[in-house]
C-alpha cells in the first residue's frame, strides 16, 4: 500500500506543528474517498543486563551507551538545576526539548530518567492531540536492552 511517512525528532518529540503534520498527512493514500492515519510515538529508554536505567550496549560501539541520550542530557540539566531554555539555532532540537519538558516539571522536582521519559510521552501525546482533529494514537516507551 505504500510506505509510512517518518516525521521524527529527538526523544520522539512532536515538533512539526500543524503545518508539518498537514504536510505529512498529504502523503496518505486516499482509498474510497477516505484517508486513514495512525501516529506512533515511542520515546525509548535503555535498561542494561544489570538493570541500570539509561544504559545499553550498542553493536559496533565499545563501552556503555545511553538511551535516550537527549532525554538523559535534559534529565542531568534538571538534576543540576541548570536548564537553560534559550533557543540555540545550532542545537534546535535539544532547545525545544528543554523548553517543552520544563513546562511539565514542577519547580524543585528532580525526576529520574524513567520519570522524564514518561513525562516526554505524556507531552508528546498532548501535543499530538492538540494538533489533530481526528486521530488514533498508539504510544508507549520502547526499551533498549
Amino acid at each position: 500500500m505504500g510506505y509510512a511517512f517518518n516525521l521524527s525528532s529527538l526523544a520522539a518529540m512532536f515538533f512539526a506543528g500543524k503545518t508539518g503534520l498537514t504536510a505529512a498527512m498529504h502523503h496518505a493514500p486516499n482509498l474510497d474517498g477516505k484517508e486513514r492515519y495512525v501516529f506512533y510515538s515511542f520515546p525509548h529508554i535503555a535498561i542494561d543486563d544489570k538493570g541500570r536505567i539509561g544504559v545499553c550496549a550498542r553493536e559496533g560501539r565499545h563501552g556503555d551507551s545511553s538511551a535516550c541520550g537527549a532525554l538523559g542530557i535534559f534529565q542531568k540539566m534538571v538534576a543540576e538545576g541548570a536548564v537553560d531554555t534559550t533557543t540555540l539555532v545550532d542545537d534546535l532540537e535539544i532547545s525545544l526539548i528543554k523548553a517543552r519538558l520544563s513546562k511539565e516539571i514542577p519547580a524543585g522536582d528532580t525526576p529520574d530518567l524513567l520519570q522524564v521519559t514518561k513525562i516526554a510521552q505524556r507531552a508528546i501525546q498532548a501535543d499530538l492531540e492538540a494538533a489533530l482533529t481526528a486521530y488514533a494514537i498508539v504510544g508507549g516507551t520502547k526499551h533498549d536492552l
